[in-house]
């Protein structure tokens, strides 16, 4: 009888990869009678060449024999997190930096098993079974919510419709005209996804415009089934070429509220809603935070009460006294130093406060809170939007509030810059 592995446990099609990804086997009863016998597990992953894959090998579990592994930690290594360039200029974008790493990656395992056909010598037989492609994504959900998670909530597609979900659990944001911004989707039919359409309200309600835009990345990469869609005003407005219908700006002064949804070209709908409210920051400088959410998306936020940076300054110096003789006898001057500072290292913080918050934006923000992956929006020299990084904000604490009990509650945070500066040596 020809040896068997068959698969018990497998991947969903769609996996966060910070969660397990957990495989489980048997092997029929000859298998497990051989010497030593260990159960092998070859994961590929696409584009990963060097090497070609990573072997595994387990032996069967005491109670069962049963092969079981978990490949998360090996495949995080492979995905990584891909916010969308500041001067975007497109719809859509791949799920890929420009330095070739992934936010979604595609994922084959290959089973067999070895024995010791010597005493010295461990015969490996691969290839027994091989499993279907599965993608992992840059999704780091609670053990709560990945033991109830159903990718399919969050497959854009025209089977799904207008119940394929955008990965982010904030579907109405408040924004300003020179907001950048986008969401990610997933999708098992990138073909599906063609059009961008973003309906743009003024403030009694009426349809301005309808602006469509096709999409113009490649649509049978792996990349692909995890797109970033622009979606934040700025973003909207930088968007160059034909329209299929509507015109830029689609975000000016009269727009109040917008809509973004995805079509295939032959409008049939792809996706959720997602809400937009326009809302011009009146006093302070707004602060808009962009942090990677927990389904390796971005979100972004704007904290639009006062804000303040603050430095911590670490100095290195010695003690000099200087020698006082000279050609002229005995010099000695105001300006000698007896302790002289020879290094200084500058970091930078700033506090960021928002405006009163819902019950649902601060259960959301929790997110922005234990995000590891954060950037401030801001005007660079040359004018445009860019992004600057900043580290998770300082304290371990999230508290829970609602507005129908706590009433009126905000949200502070002091944030790291990410780099630091250095003043002259001496």
């Amino acid at each position: 009888m020809a040896a068997s592995v068959t698969i018990l446990k497998d991947l969903q099609a769609f996996t966060p990869v910070y969660n397990k990804m957990e495989l489980s086997v048997q092997a029929d009863a000859g298998t497990l009678a051989l010497s030593g016998m260990k159960y092998v597990f070859d994961v590929y992953i696409e584009n990963v060449t060097s090497p070609t894959y990573y072997r595994f090998q387990v032996p069967p579990d005491p109670d069962f024999s049963l092969g079981n592994v978990d490949i998360s930690r090996y495949c995080e290594g492979a995905c990584n997190s891909t916010l969308s360039a500041y001067n975007s200029v497109v719809p859509f974008s791949l799920g890929s930096n420009a330095n070739g790493t992934q936010s979604i990656i595609k994922v084959t395992v290959k089973y067999g098993y070895s024995y010791m056909s010597t005493p010295t010598t461990r015969t490996v037989v691969p290839d027994i079974t091989v499993g279907s492609a599965k993608y992992a994504f840059q999704g780091a959900l609670t053990k709560f919510q990945f033991q109830g998670w159903a990718y399919n909530t969050y497959i854009c597609n025209v089977t799904n419709g207008a119940n394929g979900q955008f990965l982010t659990d904030m579907k109405t944001n408040y924004v300003s005209l020179t907001n950048l911004g986008w969401h990610h989707i997933l999708s098992d039919t990138p073909t599906d996804i063609d059009y961008l359409v973003v309906k743009t309200y003024d403030s009694a309600g009426a349809l301005i415009q309808t602006a469509t835009k096709a999409i113009s990345v490649a649509q049978n990469l792996t990349t692909s089934r995890m797109y970033k869609v622009a979606t934040a005003p700025e973003s909207l407005n930088n968007m160059t070429g034909a329209f299929v219908t509507g015109a830029q700006p689609i975000i000016d002064s009269s727009v109040a509220t917008y809509t973004v949804q995805l079509t295939n070209s032959a409008s049939t709908v792809a996706s959720e809603i997602l809400y937009f409210i326009m809302q011009e920051p009146c006093r302070y400088t707004q602060r808009r935070i962009h942090f990677q959410n927990r389904f390796g998306s971005f979100d972004a936020f704007n904290f639009n009460l006062r804000s303040q940076k603050e430095e911590t300054i670490e100095r290195k110096g010695y003690k000099y006294e200087k020698y006082p003789l000279t050609n002229a006898g005995i010099s000695r001057l105001y300006q000698d130093q007896a302790q002289v500072t020879n290094y200084t290292k500058i970091q930078e913080f700033l506090t960021v406060r928002s405006d009163y918050l819902t019950t649902e934006q601060n259960e959301w923000l929790k997110q922005f809170m234990n995000s590891t992956e954060m950037y401030l929006e801001f005007t660079d020299p040359s004018g445009a939007q860019n992004f600057i990084a900043y580290e998770k904000p300082e304290g371990n604490s999230w508290l829970e509030q609602e507005t129908d009990i706590d009433k009126l509650f905000m949200m502070e945070a002091k944030l790291k810059l990410s780099q630091t500066s250095e003043g002259q040596r001496r």
